[in-house]
């Protein structure tokens, strides 16, 4: 059973003839063991991640500056 996977220290690459990204990953499972392999995501797949990860990385700024700046949800 898989329990994580997790991004492995190398780059990003960008397949323009079957037009996906292919990002590097660990398949970590229950057992200890782990396997590398690739998440393969399209570009507009890619550009949600981007934006998800943008809005994740200032949730730690906004929760920082100030006790009411940061809320959950809508």
């Amino acid at each position: 059973m898989i329990t994580h996977t997790t991004p492995q220290q190398k780059d990003i690459t960008y397949d323009p003839k079957k037009q996906e990204f292919v990002w590097p990953i660990t398949v970590h499972r229950i057992d200890g063991t782990t396997e590398d392999t690739s998440l393969v995501i399209t570009p507009d797949q890619f550009a949600v991640l981007a934006v998800q990860i943008d809005r994740a990385e200032d949730r730690p700024r906004e929760h920082l500056s100030g006790p009411n700046t940061f809320r959950e949800g809508p």
